[in-house]
């Protein structure tokens, strides 16, 4: 008989998973970090917050990051979304935040909205990011127009067992009006709302003076189905509201954007 050519050996099974090793490199970093925290007693946002967001940007070499509660609570920032035209949908950063408070009080922006204000700090700009990325019924974008961003486009009030939203978008850019951004991001804001939410209902409201906005929203399969007289008084007039409602069905299929047509076309 031949020998094993294969002799037994005593073979040491590697850990899946060694949490031990990693803390033991770290462990005295650690409990200095935690002991720091316990005494400043900001468990929310604070300093540790705000300088981890910091170095996750370095580490990772971009301009901004956003810590989020978990993983869950960051899907509810919407994805980057590849449109037509130069136009695209990404998740929104700090810059973006301040840029939209300072929007929300230009007259040219917000010409066909109610009369409105903001007590706005750099303090509560920050809060309003945090509070969105970790809310479970909103997902919110930036709209990009050649990589600039432009306005904020989202889905609100969110109901998971109804499964129906509302919709809202602010083009900041006034010198940019005309050029088919608004359109391009609903297309790309319901399909995203159809075919990865799985919504079956949206509806929203619009000054029904503000033409463009209305136009931008029925391409993509909005619908009128009420008209609310005389809702608010603003620079001597009274403005009407127009109601608007979406449905997947009523989604103009050619329109669909990438990656749902290519998806939709393989089934």
């Amino acid at each position: 008989m031949s020998a094993n050519p294969h002799p037994a050996t005593t073979q040491e099974p590697v850990p899946q998973l060694d949490l031990a090793a990693q803390y033991a490199g770290i462990g005295d970093e650690i409990r200095v970090a935690v002991e720091r925290v316990l005494a400043s007693q900001q468990f929310v946002l604070g300093r540790e917050g705000a300088a981890f967001e910091q170095e996750i940007a370095q580490l990772c070499g971009v301009a901004h990051g956003i810590g989020t509660g978990s993983g869950t609570d960051a899907l509810m920032l919407g994805p980057r979304i590849e449109g037509e035209n130069g136009v695209a949908l990404r998740p929104p950063v700090l810059d973006d935040y301040h840029r939209y408070s300072k929007w929300m009080l230009e007259p040219g922006a917000t010409r066909f909205w109610a009369p409105r204000w903001t007590t706005d700090t750099t303090e509560s700009v920050v809060e309003r990011m945090h509070r969105q990325t970790e809310s479970r019924t909103q997902v919110n974008w930036a709209i990009a127009y050649d990589d600039e961003t432009v306005g904020f486009t989202g889905v609100f009030d969110i109901d998971w067992v109804r499964r129906d939203g509302v919709t809202g978008l602010l083009i900041g850019r006034i010198d940019l009006y005309g050029r088919g951004i608004a359109s391009e991001a609903v297309r790309l804001r319901m399909a995203f709302i159809w075919y990865q939410l799985g919504l079956r209902r949206t509806h929203n409201w619009i000054a029904h003076a503000n033409r463009g906005s209305r136009r931008a929203n029925e391409k993509s399969g909005y619908r009128q189905m009420g008209l609310f007289s005389k809702e608010y008084f603003r620079s001597g007039d009274w403005y009407d509201t127009w109601l608007g409602e979406a449905f997947p069905e009523t989604y103009p299929k050619e329109r669909i954007p990438s990656p749902w047509r290519e998806e939709m076309s393989r089934d």
